[in-house]
C-alpha cells in the first residue's frame, strides 16, 4: 500500500470566450475516446482477455496510411543499419487493428487511456468487494469440488477477478494432512489444478448479480481531463504581472498551445506548497466555466492507537451529532426547506412549458448549490472533528430519507450526502489517521442509551426523547449517537467470540450464543432489545 495519498486543489480560472471555444472540441473527442476505452475494457474482461495498462493505440488524423508510410520509413532505416527488426507486414496488421480514427495527438490517447483504466481498476475492486460480501453472508460449506475447496477457490477467484476467464487454473500447496490449502511463504506450491466450471459458474452467477448493483461507469459525458505535464503544464509569468501563473494547454491544433491565466492568492499558494506537485493537472470544463486542479502528492499519517471513539449521528435537522452532545450543522434543515420550495416551483413551472429539467440553466445552478453547500458543510465539521484526539469515528449506515421533503429532494441527497460523506472518511484516515467503522442504525432512535428499553413511544419529538421506563431525558439525537457507539462495542463481541471459536458462522448464529449473556434491563413485555 502506498503511504502517499492525493488531492486536487481546484483553481477556477477568467478566460476569455475565445479561449473556451477553441478548447471546447478537445473536450468531446476526449470523452468519446473515454467511452470507447471502457467499453473495450469491459468486452475483454467479459471474454476473459486480460486488460492491459498501457494502449497500443495509434491515432491518425486524416488516412491511416500515413501510419503505414511512416512505419515502412522506419523499417528501411533499421535494414540498412543492420539492426534488428520485426516482420513488415505483421508491424502493418499491428498498426491497422490498433489505430483509432481521432483529432487527439498520441499523448492525449495515452492520458485518456490512463484515465479510463484507473475509473475500470475502481469499479472492477468495487465489484470485487461486493462478490466478496455476497460470499461472506452466504450459508456455503467450504466442501470438496473435484479435491478443491468450494468456499476458498471462490475467494482466489475473486481476488484475482478471473470470473470470466475459460482456462482458469489456481496454485496449490498440500498441509501435513495432505490437504489442499492456499501457498504461503512457508508452504509453497507444488500442484496447479484447473477450476471445475461449476465454481466458474457460481461465481458467474455472483458477477451478473454485482453488476446490478455496481453499473459499468458510463464515460461519455465525462468533463474533466487529467493531463500529465507535456499537456498541461504550470509555468512562472515573467512578463505579465497581474497574473502569476500561466497553465499551457496543448490543443487539437499542433504546435499553438493555449495559455490560461491563473490568478495567485495567498490561500491557494500555501496550499500549493503543502505537498509534492505531481506530473498530472485536472482541467474540467463545464458550462463555459474552466477549472484547473494542480494535483499533489502528501503523506499519509500513522493511525491514531489511542482508544478514544466518537459515535456520530446524522441528519438534517442537525447534520452532525456526537456522543458527547455537540450538534453540528443546525441550521440545514431550514435552508433545504427553502431550496425544496424552489425546486419544485421550478419543476412545476417547466413541466407546464414542457420543457426538460436537464436543459434548464436556473434548475442546474440551484442543484449545483445544494451539492456546493453540503460538500463545504460536511468538509467543515468533519475537519474540526479530525482535530481532535479521536482515533475511531463510529458511524451508521448511510440513509438521508426525510418525510418532509420531496422525493426529487431525498433522491438529490441520497446521491450527494453518501458520496461527499464516504469520500471525507476516506480523506480523514489519510489526512489524520482516523478509523471509520460502520454499524447497524436500527432502532438507535427509539432504544434509550442509559437502560436500553427499546419502544416508538420513547422519542415524544423530533428533537426530545424521554425513556418509558427509567424516564431518561436527553436529546434524540444525542441519544442516537450513544447507541452508536454501543453497536460499536457489540460488534467487538461479536468478532471476539467468533475468534475464540475459531470458527466459521454468520452473524445471527452468533447473536443466538451472545444474546444468552446480554440481559435486558427492562422487563416490559412490549420492549425487546436489538443488537
Amino acid at each position: 500500500m502506498s503511504n502517499k495519498y492525493m488531492s486536487a486543489i481546484r483553481h477556477e480560472t477568467l478566460t476569455n470566450k475565445g479561449k473556451i471555444d477553441n478548447l471546447e472540441p478537445l473536450w468531446s473527442h476526449y470523452s468519446e475516446l473515454l467511452d470507447k476505452f471502457m467499453r473495450e475494457m469491459n468486452y475483454n474482461l467479459v471474454k476473459g482477455n486480460g486488460v492491459i495498462k498501457k494502449t497500443k493505440a495509434k491515432p491518425y488524423q486524416e488516412d491511416i496510411q500515413v501510419l503505414f508510410d511512416r512505419a515502412i520509413r522506419a523499417h528501411n532505416k533499421k535494414v540498412e543499419k543492420g539492426e534488428k527488426t520485426k516482420n513488415l507486414s505483421e508491424k502493418l496488421k499491428e498498426i491497422e487493428e490498433n489505430a483509432i480514427e481521432t483529432p487527439l495527438s498520441a499523448r492525449y490517447v495515452q492520458c485518456c487511456y490512463d484515465q479510463a483504466y484507473e475509473t475500470y481498476s475502481s469499479w472492477s475492486a468495487l465489484l470485487s468487494d461486493k462478490i466478496k460480501t455476497f460470499l461472506g453472508n452466504s450459508s456455503i460449506d467450504n466442501e470438496l469440488i473435484q479435491g478443491q475447496p468450494f468456499l476458498t477457490t471462490c475467494y482466489r477467484i475473486n481476488k484475482n477477478k478471473l470470473w470470466y476467464s475459460s482456462k482458469t487454473t489456481l496454485k496449490w500447496a498440500y498441509d501435513e494432512e495432505n490437504n489442499l490449502v492456499v501457498p504461503t511463504k512457508e508452504n509453497k506450491a507444488v500442484i496447479e489444478l484447473k477450476v471445475p466450471e461449476e465454481i466458474m459458474k457460481f461465481m458467474r452467477r455472483l458477477v451478473k448479480q454485482a453488476r446490478k448493483t455496481i453499473s459499468l461507469p458510463d464515460l461519455s459525458k465525462v468533463r474533466t481531463l487529467k493531463l500529465d505535464s507535456r499537456l498541461a503544464s504550470l509555468e512562472m509569468s515573467k512578463n505579465a504581472h497581474h497574473v502569476e501563473f500561466w497553465l499551457k494547454l496543448s490543443t487539437l491544433d499542433k504546435g499553438n498551445p493555449v495559455y490560461i491565466p491563473l490568478k495567485n492568492n495567498p490561500y491557494y499558494k500555501k496550499l500549493l506548497e503543502t505537498g509534492e506537485k505531481v506530473d498530472f493537472t485536472q482541467i474540467c470544463l463545464r458550462d463555459k466555466k474552466l477549472t484547473v486542479s494542480p494535483i499533489l502528492a502528501h503523506d499519509k499519517a500513522p493511525l491514531r492507537t489511542n482508544e478514544k471513539e466518537l459515535g456520530l449521528d446524522f441528519g438534517l435537522v442537525t447534520m452532525f451529532t456526537t456522543s458527547t452532545g455537540e450538534r453540528h450543522g443546525i441550521k440545514t434543515f431550514t435552508k433545504l426547506k427553502i431550496w425544496d420550495e424552489l425546486l419544485l416551483a421550478r419543476t412545476k413551472e417547466l413541466q407546464k412549458q414542457g420543457k426538460k429539467l436537464s436543459n434548464d440553466p436556473y434548475y442546474k445552478a440551484l442543484q449545483s448549490k445544494i451539492k456546493s453547500f453540503f460538500k463545504n458543510e460536511i468538509g467543515r465539521i468533519l475537519n474540526k472533528l479530525g482535530n481532535k484526539e479521536y482515533a475511531v469515528f463510529v458511524v451508521e449506515k448511510l440513509d438521508f430519507r426525510y418525510s418532509n421533503l420531496s422525493k426529487k429532494m431525498n433522491r438529490l441527497l441520497t446521491r450527494t450526502y453518501r458520496k461527499v460523506i464516504k469520500d471525507k472518511f476516506v480523506r480523514l484516515e489519510e489526512k489524520y489517521g482516523i478509523t471509520t467503522i460502520e454499524v447497524n442504525a436500527a432502532y438507535t432512535s427509539q432504544e434509550c442509551s442509559n437502560c436500553g428499553f427499546v419502544s416508538k413511544n420513547n422519542r415524544k419529538s423530533q428533537s426530545e426523547f424521554v425513556c418509558k421506563c427509567c424516564n431518561y431525558k436527553i436529546n434524540a439525537d444525542v441519544n442516537a449517537a450513544r447507541n452508536i457507539v454501543k453497536r460499536r462495542s457489540f460488534d467487538i463481541e461479536l468478532r471476539k467470540y467468533a475468534n475464540e471459536h475459531k470458527v466459521r458462522i454468520t452473524r445471527c448464529l452468533i447473536l443466538k450464543k451472545l444474546l444468552q449473556k446480554h440481559n435486558c434491563s427492562c422487563n416490559n413485555s412490549s420492549a425487546s432489545c436489538h443488537f
